[in-house]
């Protein structure tokens, strides 16, 4: 039944947007509908709003998305969403840097390929050169200059063959990600890039807007046969924790304790550390297990606690390293 009801306020919500005929509506719909009818664009839109009800302020969410594209000046520094795009690149950097001091381990092995030790030392260390510096357009540059050099073709009957093969499985793994990089990152000119971010604000606008009214029309379909989803649910159980009884349930539990925590959303993230105290929380986890982005969760969440431990006194972060 709730599936009927998300396909009935999707078609309301279409519908009434061709009958009004905005501009921008218009627009949007001829730029990226790649059907020959809105199939395409109501999927998009459902997604959009099934992976902001994973947001603690889920319509809050929705309204500012437009603003992280905007533009506050003429570089690219001054768009909203620079800081997240500068570490994206240097999180690119660092596991490509870590590929070859990966590989670098296998060549101090007493059998490893030593002969290649130089060239993949001289490559981490231009890498971890980028990932310090403080701009996109230096690290731009400075990608530009980068190339990967030439192996040593020095024979020695010492050196494994098994050895030999991995590093250069971990050097060609570092190249992938630095192609990846330049292609995703650096396809474009700073100036190109801005362009093409205020088309993206324009974009992301309009599938907003028609997130926020699905919501409004899901939610009085579901409203009119009193009939709630997991997500309602959720989102209830926050605001009655938010009304003050967090505080009742805060003395009541004596231990909070999540298995699979890298699978959280921020809704559920803040209903459990509403209820917890500072040194009663639990957490078990592991971020490269995180395969439940469908049911919206965000392994930031771990990553952010994860990171902070170092700087909380009453917490502790024990690492699981072995089975």
């Amino acid at each position: 039944e709730l599936a009927l009801m998300r396909e009935d306020a999707i078609e309301a919500v279409m519908d009434s947007s061709y009958e009004e005929a905005d501009k921008e509506f218009m627009d949007f719909l001829a730029a990226y509908s790649l059907k020959r009818d809105d199939g395409d664009i109501k999927e998009t839109v459902l997604s959009l709003y099934d992976f902001s009800r994973g947001k603690a302020e889920s319509e809050e969410w929705l309204r500012e998305l437009k603003d992280i594209y905007n533009i506050n000046g003429d570089g690219i520094e001054s768009i909203g969403l620079y800081d997240e795009l500068m570490d994206a690149i240097r999180a690119r950097l660092n596991i490509s840097a870590e590929f070859l001091r990966q590989g670098l381990k296998l060549c101090e092995l007493s059998a490893g390929p030593y002969p290649y030790a130089p060239t993949l030392e001289k490559e981490k260390e231009a890498l971890e050169r980028m990932e310090a510096l403080s701009g996109y357009e230096e690290i731009r540059e400075a990608l530009k200059e980068f190339s990967f050099g030439r192996l040593s073709s020095k024979k020695d009957e010492s050196v494994d063959i098994n050895l030999r093969e991995r590093v250069k499985a971990y050097r060609d793994a570092a190249k992938k990600e630095v192609e990846k990089l330049r292609t995703r990152f650096f396809l474009h000119s700073g100036e190109q890039e801005i362009k093409n971010l205020k088309i993206a604000g324009d974009a992301a606008g309009v599938l907003s807007d028609l997130a926020l009214k699905f919501d409004r029309e899901y939610t009085r379909l579901k409203r009119d046969k009193n009939i709630l989803d997991f997500s309602d649910i959720e989102h209830l159980a926050l605001r009655i924790m938010r009304s003050g009884a967090a505080e009742e349930y805060r003395e009541y539990f004596e231990e909070i304790m999540t298995d699979e925590y890298q699978d959280s959303n921020s809704v559920q993230e803040e209903i459990l550390t509403s209820i917890s105290r500072e040194n009663n929380y639990f957490c078990v986890g592991d971020v490269k297990q995180s395969i439940y982005r469908f049911r919206l969760a965000e392994p930031s969440i771990f990553m952010g606690r994860y990171d902070g431990y170092e700087n909380d006194e009453n917490s502790v972060r024990i690492d699981l390293k072995r089975n």
